[in-house]
């Protein structure tokens, strides 16, 4: 597959490598190694919506809402205000 002069080279650098963590492993002292990645997404440009399009975007975000659940402090509030409701009244 690979030219043996080509193989030759890539043995070369392995053993040049393997030498340099020989030599950096029996140092005393520590090194603290960081490294960063930074990854940008380019933003979509999409083209405007037409009135149908729209429609059905407003139609699905009604029914996204419609059918959401309600978090437990929602569900806690509103028994407190009835319960709230309740006491007025008995008063």
């Amino acid at each position: 597959m690979f030219s043996p002069s080509f193989r030759h080279l890539c043995n070369i650098k392995l053993v040049n490598v393997f030498k340099a963590q020989i030599c950096t492993s029996t140092s005393r002292e520590k090194w603290d190694l960081l490294s960063a990645v930074c990854i940008e997404r380019k933003p979509i440009i999409t083209p405007a919506l037409n009135e149908l399009e729209r429609e059905y975007r407003q139609y699905l975000s009604e029914v996204e809402f419609e059918k959401s659940l309600k978090s437990d402090h929602e569900v806690r509030h509103e028994a407190e205000m009835r319960q709230l409701e309740s006491l007025k009244k008995e008063t």
